[in-house]
């Protein structure tokens, strides 16, 4: 999820839904990047199905391990505003 930090400011914080509801993952922590003055935030995701890893704009990288992350549905949300999803692409390698 990226949250706004000010007008020129964006972080990228993950939340998980489970039992105890909807929240943050508890002990870790987003990082500041600029906001891209077009609005369109390029993301690359890399997974070995235990530890995440994800680019955005080649700006930020965020790396944190889940577990049981191929058990768990994935989402991208936005709150208040509207996301556009263009030229995905999921591969995998053996």
């Amino acid at each position: 999820m990226v949250n706004p930090e000010g007008a020129d400011k964006r972080k990228v914080n993950f939340e998980e839904e489970g039992p105890k509801g909807k929240g943050f993952v508890e002990g870790i922590d987003g990082y500041v990047f600029a906001r891209p003055a077009d609005n369109t935030y390029n993301i690359t995701i890399y997974t070995d199905n235990s530890v995440l890893v994800m680019y955005v704009n080649d700006v930020c990288c965020y790396t944190n391990r889940i577990y049981n992350m191929a058990k768990n549905c994935w989402s991208i949300n936005s709150y208040g505003g509207e996301v556009n999803v263009s030229n995905l692409s999921v591969s995998t390698t053996k």
